[in-house]
């Protein structure tokens, strides 16, 4: 079976889903919240265009006051100085001088309110600019929560053959982490060590695991004493079965119906078969076919381990089994 291994932190999975189709949001106080949202916003938006009005009126008499007061100062030190009248320049020349030095970037200057950008804009436009930052924080946050290599996985996986189930586990820290695996470079048997156990059971129990027992166990496959055979970790995904063979494996755990662990005829074909298949999806051979007793001399699957004879010909089998068509 599937060892048992101490989490060494908490990952979390849980996702936002914000669902604007969704009909309640049709219902009467759903209604009443947007207008009340609406009537809001454009109290708020009455409110800014007089502070705005205000800023700018505020500006023009403040320039009104400087140009008076610049006028009475040039009146008070015109007259004669050294036989010559200082002459103010014509307004034509000045304005000549001015597009001289502001060239085609005029229509910019025009953009912005006399006397340079108010506080207030300056103030709001920063403001605006860091909850954008935050909502891109907390977005990126969400979506890679928990850290690693993460990713769903196929509801519906069209490489598989017919006669494998899906009937995949919940993503979660103890029976599907949901990290992917690195390069395929074996694959590990084991048996459920739970006489009279089937598929269904030992998924429902892997299952089970994700409500925070405190224990990791899963496997990809589970084969039952009919022969039926489900894929509870999608290929491509960790599952945690073989101890530190777990990111190059793919493990398969048989039923059985008694203690000694011996496998119904059914559920033979089925490991026979299925091993096959995966030798060749993953261009591997015989060789790379072996027990949870060889990885951590714990005695999985039993059967095997007490009869490596039946072991060697288990291996022998596969070697003679065509590969599957898929049906």
């Amino acid at each position: 079976m599937a060892d048992n291994q101490n989490p060494q932190d908490e990952q979390s999975f849980e996702h936002l889903i914000f669902d604007w189709n969704n009909p309640s949001m049709t219902t009467r106080p759903a209604r009443q919240a947007r207008e009340e949202a609406q009537k809001v916003s454009e109290e708020n938006r009455v409110k800014r265009e007089e502070i705005h009005q205000s800023t700018i009126e505020e500006r023009k008499a403040e320039l009104l006051r400087q140009r008076r007061e610049k006028t009475q100062n040039t009146s008070r030190l015109s007259g004669t100085a050294g036989g010559r009248r200082n002459v103010r320049r014509p307004a034509a020349a000045k304005t000549r001088t001015v597009r001289k030095k502001t060239g085609g970037n005029g229509w910019l200057k025009s953009l912005v309110p006399a006397g340079g950008i108010p506080r207030t804009w300056l103030i709001r436009g920063g403001a605006g600019m860091a909850a954008v930052l935050v909502l891109i924080i907390v977005i990126w946050g969400l979506t890679h929560m928990g850290g690693g290599a993460r990713r769903r996985a196929p509801q519906i996986d069209k490489s598989l053959p017919s006669y494998i189930y899906e009937d995949y586990l919940s993503v979660n820290p103890w029976s599907r982490p949901g990290i992917s695996a690195d390069a395929i470079t074996g694959i590990v048997i084991h048996y459920t060590a739970s006489p009279g156990t089937e598929a269904e059971q030992m998924r429902d129990y892997f299952e089970s695991l994700g409500e925070g027992s405190g224990t990791r166990a899963s496997s990809h496959f589970v084969i039952g004493t009919d022969g039926k055979i489900l894929i509870c970790v999608p290929l491509g995904e960790v599952a945690y079965a073989s101890n530190s063979r777990n990111m190059d494996t793919i493990s398969i755990e048989y039923c059985h119906s008694d203690e000694s662990g011996a496998l119904s005829e059914e559920c033979y074909r089925s490991l026979v078969k299925l091993t096959k298949w995966l030798l060749d999806r993953y261009s591997l051979s015989a060789e790379d076919v072996i027990r949870h007793y060889d990885i951590l001399g714990k005695v999985c699957p039993k059967y095997f381990v007490d009869h490596p004879e039946d072991w060697e010909k288990f291996l022998s089998d596969v070697e003679k089994e065509p590969v599957s068509d898929g049906t």
